[in-house]
């Protein structure tokens, strides 16, 4: 793109020259005579361009012009022709923000250089504009969204400071709350964000599958080993590992874990030889990790390994507050137009239940955008899946600010199960799908005792 050049000078031999100067290098260009000329002119436009500017002028001197310009666009190129003898002039206007002065009498091809640097500079800007435009749209959309609900600004806050150390980290919530979006949140604002980020499922790979993955093997080392694999902890050496569902890994592999995060170093199946590695862990589970304890599910002694920090992602019903929020990122995301959310459809939005919580939120948002008519998203739009629905949910047709926290919810139905069967802790226990252990730290916690 050739940018135009704004050529100032009241000489007209002078200004002739910088005329074919620019015809030369086929840059455009307006000739003007005087400084407020040249000022009102580019005042209608503001167009990206560069000022070439004899220092003495009528009423309005080159510096005073510099002055003006900065105070609109501080990026715009600015050169200033000087006598010889005036240093202190040329001085000033570096300090005032040109980007280069050339000294009377005009040297033609120092001034072509000059010119060719000022189009240099246009186009870098052009490039540092464009790659910060990109940044933000990729952080727009791998950035992980907080919401402006005090839960989520002290989640906030903790990723923060927990993300540029190096201890491990524990993310738990629902389904489809966002738990790998964070993760990844956490690699990018770490010391190693420019080192790897792998992610692996714990819950989708079959357990005999699930070590080579993680660890490696050599060759031959089993059936179907058929050739050397370096796994995850190696490949991932200097960078993160997301372990995904972690509350669905093997006991068997929990304690080969164990010893990998404790001494640092890991074997490939079928060799004898250690590797050492430099690999942050992060672990997620929508399990409730405390109870997989009880229940002999998970190695307390890896739990405490991995949960040196542990962040709760809350489910999205617990966010409503954010729902108005949430919709206009989604919006920006899969619409050009600046489609508005009517007041029905916000407070349909608000209450529903949310069992696939932010990933449910997008896809609802999603289809809404596509099948929506005109620019306000009306509350026909909005489709829900037609999934089984949660116990908690089936009165949940009344407004949700009318209802308690989650754990009073639990204090209540633990109370009415006790009416049901008879004051039976074991029936009680086998309807709540937990052992008598847990079941007695809930009557504790919730003082049902009496």
């Amino acid at each position: 793109m050739n940018y135009r050049f704004y050529l100032i000078d009241d000489d007209p031999t002078a200004l002739t020259l910088l005329e074919t100067l620019c015809e030369e290098l086929d840059y455009p260009y307006l000739a003007f005579e005087d400084g407020e000329a040249a000022l009102e002119k580019w005042s209608e436009t503001k167009e990206k361009c560069v000022f070439v500017c004899d220092y003495t002028l009528p009423e309005m001197n080159g510096l005073d012009l510099l002055k003006k310009l900065k105070e609109e666009d501080s990026e715009i190129p600015f050169i200033l022709v000087t006598a010889n003898g005036s240093s202190e002039v040329a001085v000033n206007a570096l300090e005032m923000g040109a980007l280069d002065y050339v000294t009377k009498p005009v040297n033609p091809k120092e001034m072509m250089l000059v010119f060719k640097r000022a189009i240099q500079h246009l186009n870098f800007r052009k490039s540092f504009e464009t790659l910060n435009k990109k940044i933000k749209k990729s952080t727009e959309k791998s950035g992980f969204l907080y919401g402006e609900t005090k839960e989520m600004l002290k989640l906030k806050r903790l990723v923060e400071k927990v993300s540029p150390t190096d201890a491990p980290l524990l993310i738990t919530g629902e389904t489809g709350t966002g738990k790998e979006v964070l993760s990844k949140e956490v690699h990018r604002l770490s010391q190693r964000a420019d080192k790897p980020f792998l992610a692996l499922n714990c819950a989708s790979i079959p357990e005999n599958l699930l070590e080579s993955e993680l660890f490696g093997h050599k060759k031959g080392a089993f059936s179907g080993a058929t050739e050397n694999r370096e796994g995850l902890f190696i490949a991932a050496n200097g960078g993160t590992l997301l372990l995904d569902e972690i509350g669905d890994m093997p006991l068997n592999l929990q304690s080969k874990l164990l010893r990998v995060l404790q001494e640092g170093k890991v074997k490939r199946i079928g060799e004898n030889e250690e590797i050492s590695i430099d690999v942050r862990i992060i672990a997620a589970t929508h399990k409730d990790i405390n109870n997989e304890i009880l229940n002999g599910g998970f190695r307390e002694d890896l739990y405490y390994r991995l949960s040196v920090f542990n962040v709760h992602i809350p489910p999205l019903r617990e966010r409503r507050d954010d729902i108005d929020l949430f919709f206009s990122f989604f919006r920006k995301r899969y619409s050009k137009k600046n489609i508005k959310l009517s007041k029905e459809a916000l407070i349909k939005l608000q209450e529903h239940y949310w069992p696939g919580n932010v990933r449910e939120f997008e896809n609802t948002i999603r289809r809404a955008l596509l099948m929506g008519d005109g620019i306000i998203l009306q509350e026909e739009d909005l489709v829900f899946n037609n999934i089984p629905v949660h116990k908690e949910e089936l009165d949940f047709r009344l407004t949700f600010k009318d209802w308690p926290s989650l754990k009073e919810l639990e204090k209540i139905y633990i109370a009415k199960l006790f009416l049901e069967k008879d004051f039976s802790k074991e029936k009680i226990a086998q309807v709540l799908g937990v052992n008598r252990k847990t079941l007695y730290r809930k009557i504790k916690e919730y003082e049902l005792e009496n």
